[in-house]
């Protein structure tokens, strides 16, 4: 059996407590591992990943790497994905595994590396992480559904086309 993997993304539009989450997750035993362990020993200036954990020294599960998307604007912006953005991730991670999105055999067998991205103009750190929690488990959802996704991406795309906040393209005729 082919080793899964698991890509789900969303954005939650909130002006500028707008969280942008994508999750990709893979087995620990299989060739994903090696794309994790890359995530964490392969460091960029202004975006610095690190383990994302419920606590000092408790990571979350499954084990997760913790990316910005957009690079650190200032030291602010970068205490906003170590504060209320990290917290936010690893609070929806576990309520993914205590709603049942993802089974405990899952959390134990899966590694995740999460993309954040928040606007570096926020300044109310519960609101951030409320968003960044609510992006992270409507990514595990997106990504734990694959199945469903191909039958919804068709009946989307017929009925209303392709669009984001920035562009448009009706559905085909």
């Amino acid at each position: 059996m082919p080793d899964p993997l698991y890509v789900g993304d969303v954005v939650l539009h909130d002006d500028a407590y707008t969280a942008h989450v994508t999750l990709t997750l893979g087995s620990r035993c299989g060739p994903f591992k090696n794309a994790f362990s890359h995530v964490l020993t392969h460091q960029r200036p202004d975006y610095i990943a690190f383990v994302v954990c419920a606590q000092p020294r408790i990571p979350v599960l499954p084990h997760t790497v913790y990316v910005n998307k957009n690079p650190y604007l200032s030291e602010a912006h970068g205490a906003l994905h170590w504060g209320p953005g990290h917290i936010g991730l690893a609070a929806g991670m576990y309520d993914g595994m205590s709603r049942g999105i993802i089974t405990e055999s899952q959390a134990e067998d899966l590694l995740c590396i999460a993309v954040v991205w928040l606007w570096e103009t926020a300044t109310d750190l519960d609101r951030v992480c409320a968003q960044t929690r609510a992006a992270t488990v409507a990514a595990l959802e997106q990504a734990m559904s694959q199945p469903i996704q191909r039958a919804a991406l068709e009946q989307v795309v017929r009925s209303s086309g392709f669009h984001n906040p920035y562009h448009a393209l009706p559905a085909p005729a």
